[in-house]
């Protein structure tokens, strides 16, 4: 299950914060079943992935960035339950 938001990081937090040209799918595959990965402004390459979790995880912009200054290029997730 993967669960993008538009918007400010949720209140529980970000378990991983990303700076703009991180590796998302690194990210994903590491971050915790549950957890929330935050981006930071700026652009983030393409990805890739195919993994299950047990819980949703979630990508959304840190807290007073907004989803119109983050741009992803790509995201192809196949078969994942993330």
């Amino acid at each position: 299950m993967l669960l993008l938001v538009r918007g400010a990081a949720q209140a529980a937090g970000c378990s991983v914060t990303l700076t703009s040209g991180s590796n998302l799918a690194t990210a994903i595959t590491n971050v915790a079943s549950g957890g929330t990965v935050c981006l930071n402004a700026g652009s983030y390459p393409a990805f890739n992935t195919s993994i299950t979790k047990s819980a949703m995880t979630t990508i959304t912009p840190v807290g007073g960035v907004t989803a119109s200054q983050v741009t992803v290029a790509s995201v192809d997730v196949g078969t994942s339950q993330i």
